[in-house]
This record gives C-alpha cells, sequence and structure tokens, in this order.
C-alpha cells in the first residue's frame, strides 16, 4: 500500500563529509533520506561520531521520519501497540520500530503485487474490479497486524470481540481472499492441485490455512505466495494434527480457534447464524459505502475513527 509511506524525494550524490559536519546539518540529511533498514545499518558503520549521534539522537529521528515518510503507518501502529519480538529491550521509539514499519509496508505491496497476476474469474466476480478487492484486501490485512500485535490469545479474543460490523467484514474478506491466493501461488498442500478431487480435504486446508493467517499475520501469506519452504510444512503439520484430532479426539484442550471467534463476531454483529456468514459476508462487502474506499478512508477505518465507521453503518 503505497499511501502508507511519504518519501519527499530526497537523494544524495557523492560522498559526505560525515566526520565534520555540524550535527544539526547531520539530523536534517538524515530525516530526508528515505529510511531503509539496510541504508540506516550502513549509516551505523561509517564511523563512530556518527554511529554516536545516530543513537543519541534515535528517539527524535525515529518519530520525524515515522511522521514525515510513515504517516498513516505511524498512526495505524503507534511504537507501544507493535510487538516486537525480535527486540524486547529495544526503545518502542526506534529505528527498529521504523524497521516495523517499512518491512509491514514492503509485506503489503508484495501481496498486492502477487495478487494482481491471479486468475479472479472464477473467484466472487472480482475480476470486475480487482483494485477496488485489493484495497479492501490491505485495509482486512491491516487489521490483521493489529490482531498480530495483541500478544496473548485473550487479548485477541477481547480485540475481535470489540471490532464494529465493517472491520469484521474486511478481516473475514482478507483471510479469504489471502486462502484464494495461496491455493494458486502457494506451493505443497495448499496449491488446489492437492486433493484437488476432494472437497472435504480441501476444506480443511482452507480452515487450517485461515487460522494460521490470523494467528502469524500478513506476513505468513507473503511468505506463502513465495513458496517458502517453513510456511508451507507448518500448513501441512496443523493439518495432521486437525486430523489426529478429528480421528481420535486426543485429550488436548486447545484455545478456541481465532477464526471460529471471527466468525462468531461477525455474526453477533449483523445478526445472522454462523452458517450464514459467508453469504451475509458478500452481501455486506459489496453495499454502496465500500464501493469507493480511497486509500484514506481505508486508513480511517483500519483506525476505527468514529467518524469512518458512522460512514460505514457501524
Amino acid at each position: 500500500m503505497d499511501g502508507l509511506r511519504k518519501s519527499n524525494g530526497f537523494e544524495t550524490h557523492g560522498s559526505i563529509d560525515w566526520q565534520h559536519l555540524p550535527v544539526e546539518i547531520i539530523l536534517e540529511i538524515i530525516y530526508r533520506l528515505p529510511f531503509s533498514p539496510k541504508g540506516f545499518g550502513d549509516l551505523l558503520i561509517v564511523n563512530k561520531r556518527l554511529n554516536g549521534i545516530l543513537k543519541t539522537y534515535q528517539r527524535s529521528l525515529s518519530n520525524s521520519i515515522a511522521i514525515s515518510q510513515f504517516p498513516q503507518a505511524a498512526s495505524i501502529f503507534p511504537p507501544h501497540a507493535i510487538a516486537d519480538d525480535q527486540h524486547p529491550t529495544t526503545p518502542r521509539l526506534s529505528f527498529a520500530y521504523l524497521t516495523t514499519l517499512f518491512c509491514r509496508q514492503e509485506t503489503l505491496n508484495n501481496i498486492a503485487a502477487k495478487t494482481a497476476t491471479l486468475n479472479m474469474d472464477t473467484t466472487y466476480h472480482l475480476a470486475e474490479s480487482l483494485p477496488h478487492w485489493q484495497r479492501l484486501q490491505t485495509c482486512g490485512l491491516l487489521l490483521l497486524y493489529l490482531l498480530h500485535d495483541r500478544a496473548t490469545h485473550a487479548a485477541k479474543t477481547s480485540f475481535l470481540a470489540s471490532l464494529p460490523l465493517p472491520s469484521l467484514a474486511l478481516l473475514n474478506l482478507a483471510t479469504l481472499l489471502g486462502t484464494r491466493a495461496a491455493s494458486e501461488m502457494g506451493a505443497g498442500i495448499i496449491h488446489s492441485s492437492y486433493a484437488a478431487d476432494d472437497a472435504e480435504v480441501r476444506s480443511d486446508i482452507h480452515l487450517v490455512f485461515a487460522e494460521l493467517m490470523l494467528r502469524h499475520g500478513p506476513g505468513f501469506l507473503a511468505r506463502i505466495l513465495s513458496q517458502q519452504v517453513r510456511e508451507t510444512r507448518e500448513v501441512s503439520r496443523e493439518l495432521e494434527w486437525l486430523d489426529e484430532y478429528q480421528i481420535h479426539e486426543v485429550g488436548v484442550k486447545r484455545e478456541r480457534t481465532l477464526g471460529s471467534l471471527l466468525r462468531e463476531a461477525f455474526a453477533r454483529r449483523c445478526g445472522c447464524l454462523g452458517q450464514e456468514v459467508g453469504s451475509r459476508l458478500w452481501k455486506e462487502v459489496q453495499r454502496p459505502e465500500y464501493c469507493n474506499m480511497s486509500e484514506r478512508r481505508v486508513v480511517e477505518v483500519v483506525g476505527m475513527s468514529e467518524e469512518a465507521l458512522v460512514g460505514l453503518g457501524a
């Protein structure tokens, strides 16, 4: 989603004498440089003086760069709310935070690029307006990140229960479209060629994949679309566990799946039965209010601002 980041177009040419430039000039240059993890990693090893300046002014630089280059993403994902298992002792407002914003944008852009090549002719008539459906999917994937940032199952459960109907619809839509994309572009058992004639097996695979998306976030979908082996194997392992549970009824008490909690929350919000969720979902997202969602509108809805949600009938 390109709108998640705004670049001011600053570029550098030739060499910069980092050793003798005044600190305020260095900070202005750093602020204007388009952020990337590799670029800032390279700056940290230029010399000891630049390394010290970057570390001393890390918080203020991170705040300024987040606001100027990632304005929408920074408003949706404030630093205190992002799950950061990789850097548990790193200050929240840091270059690690900027890296998270950058990687999330790259992930969404990669998913959009890959799904743009899908054969959508037989998928709920999506080919008729693919950009529209991709915007709605992006909105759902942003909500998926918010779900991922809840650290515990109890927190995720509370988050799903608190969401208004539009957010629940878009989250459901993202998992459905993600599963469709994985079935066409993934590898191993998630690909549609596996057990193609066994509707029950395919249904179980889709159920497992949607649950893993809800559990791990958009990055899991992006890695599946890139046919990464570890994620493909995880789908297989989860399906094996499901088969074992269904056949032998193993006495292992598991928490309720996020998929079942999502469907239950949607059914409760729209006043339908569980078996009606699928048909009601497509009816909901085809309402006129969803048809002309600009990128700004998408960010407003994900941020769950009262004004945006009223506009969608929340």
